[in-house]
């Protein structure tokens, strides 16, 4: 009778807790297809996410960018070729292969400039007929809006649906799972291509740079990499293969987050989304799931046609470690601490700062971040050597409480915000699921990370991040790439344009521009403007 008081003690703490966190319910399809779903009886409305478990680095001999095209494909609007009305679409598709193969192939081909001119002519006619013929044959999607994304370890895409209208989105997700046609992809590869070549490009190469130098030889190490040329030797037919063995039941999550009851539904699930046939085992590469072995110290420089910046990354567990929700604590914490002295108003040495924790997954052991750029006026030296001076701290001081309280404060905030909106509830339920196998964990600092304080954080301090173990990176801009001044960011642009009317590969037109550059560099100012006169007179048609 003792323990009654006690108990009753310990309830009444849970019970507010437990007061915010959302009700999820959960069920497993006969073929293994897993449904998470919380009710929000009238709201008017239901938001559906898909989650495939398989993402950036699970692609094996594909390029990683196979993961974004194959997410846009699946979580695009749904067009008749998708549910499979159109006989002869499959012949339409393998017609655009390889009418854009042929196209990319002849620009590596190294013939006579007349006759390599003539035969680009007609293969990019080719290629447009074709397209124009599979897009007639397509005809409109459907006016419901979803958009898809990749990530390192999941493919994810959502959409708002009516409640009425649940039922019959069911049945045709259903039947274009089964299918797979990928109808849209000649689409997302343009898209694709041309971001390749935008500010989104230069970014994925600075990430890629980190990411190989800290993760090497690892699948986690490569998934920012999307070469123009891996892109566009990447045809439908190969990645409809890796399709139908990423996308089975096993691997994919349904969640649920609106005005439904899932009770009523879960025949509806089983006669739809249930009868997809059971592929057990289909996996994509294989995975590592143990501690990578900490590397000594290493610090790497190189030049990208990007703003100056500076990394040092450290190897940590996977997000399902007992450790990590420390890490993630100090990771906020850590942000505001550099922020504060980095930029501080006086004399600021950093325009940006970052610090994140499991980058870039937390399926697998990934990397502790923290990426600065500097002010206007500051180098990557100065920079560089101040946060020396911060590693040397962290190692030596513990983290104030009240510093650590005050972050705790912010991510338990920031995740009960979560929980308002139902797509971001449903992104956090679907990361968690298929990153750390606990949808529980979207809510950890409510409940793991009640008890961390200055002792656990300055554990995980002196176990992952010792300078001994730090990558560093420097990444500069490219002195030929990028303009000093007005009048050279108008010559590189009219010299591309000259060099990409007669080189159609990117490498070799890339290397003109820049020994172009270098040569006029050597002019006066005056003898530059007149260059650019000349060749502004020669891009007009």
């Amino acid at each position: 009778m003792r323990l009654l008081p006690v108990a009753a003690a310990v309830l009444s703490l849970v019970a507010p807790l437990a007061a915010h966190l959302p009700e999820v319910q959960e069920r497993r399809l006969g073929n293994g297809l897993r449904v998470l779903a919380v009710a929000r009886p009238g709201s008017g409305a239901v938001h559906a996410l898909w989650a495939v478990r398989g993402g950036a680095a699970d692609t094996g001999a594909l390029p990683p960018v196979a993961a974004e095209a194959l997410a846009q494909c699946l979580f695009n609007p749904a067009g008749p070729g998708d549910l499979g009305r159109l006989e002869g679409l499959e012949d339409l598709l393998r017609a655009e292969e390889g009418a854009f193969e042929a196209l990319r192939l002849a620009r590596l081909r190294r013939a006579g400039p007349e006759a390599e001119a003539r035969e680009q002519e007609a293969l990019r006619v080719h290629h447009v007929n074709t397209r124009a013929r599979l897009e007639a044959a397509l005809g409109d999607a459907p006016a419901v809006a979803s958009a898809g994304w990749a990530e390192a370890d999941l493919l994810g895409g959502g959409v708002d649906l009516a409640p009425g209208a649940l039922q019959t989105w069911l049945r045709t997700e259903a039947e274009r799972f089964r299918r797979l046609t990928l109808s849209g992809y000649p689409g997302v590869r343009d898209r694709l291509l041309a971001s390749v070549e935008g500010p989104g490009g230069a970014q994925r190469r600075a990430l890629d740079a980190l990411l190989t130098a800290a993760l090497p030889g690892e699948a986690y190490g490569r998934v920012a990499a999307a070469p123009r040329e891996a892109l566009e030797g990447l045809g439908w037919s190969a990645l409809r293969t890796w399709a139908r063995r990423l996308v089975v039941p096993e691997r994919l999550h349904l969640v649920l987050v609106g005005d439904l009851d899932l009770e009523a539904l879960v025949p509806v699930l089983e006669a739809t989304l249930g009868s997809l046939p059971e592929v057990r085992g289909a996996t994509g590469s294989e995975r590592s799931t143990g501690i990578p072995e900490p590397v000594g110290a290493r610090r790497l420089q190189a030049s990208l046609a990007v703003e100056p910046q500076l990394a040092a990354a450290w190897r940590i567990p996977s997000g399902s470690h007992p450790d990590h929700p420390a890490l993630e604590l100090l990771a906020h914490a850590l942000a505001t601490r550099l922020k504060e002295r980095f930029q501080a108003p006086e004399r600021p040495l950093a325009s940006e700062v970052e610090v994140a924790c499991g980058l870039p997954g937390l399926r697998d052991p990934g990397l502790f971040l923290i990426r600065l750029r500097p002010a206007p006026g500051q180098g990557l030296a100065a920079l560089e050597e101040a946060l020396r001076s911060e590693q040397v701290r962290l190692q030596r001081e513990a983290f104030p409480e009240e510093a650590l309280r005050r972050a705790q404060r912010q991510l338990e905030a920031a995740q009960l915000q979560v929980q308002e909106g139902a797509s971001a509830l449903a992104v956090a339920l679907a990361r968690a699921q298929v990153q750390q196998g606990d949808w529980r964990r979207a809510f950890r600092f409510r409940t793991l990370g009640r008890d961390l304080g200055a002792p656990e954080i300055q554990a995980v301090v002196r176990t992952y991040l010792l300078p001994e173990r730090a990558t560093t990176v420097l990444l500069e801009p490219d002195p030929l790439l990028a303009p000093q001044d007005p009048l050279e960011a108008r010559l590189l642009e009219v010299l591309r344009k000259l060099v990409q009317r007669q080189v159609s590969d990117p490498a070799q037109a890339d290397g003109i521009v820049r020994e172009a550059l270098r040569q006029l560099r050597m002019l006066t100012l005056a003898e530059r403007e007149q260059t650019l006169k000349l060749l502004q007179g020669q891009v007009k048609p």
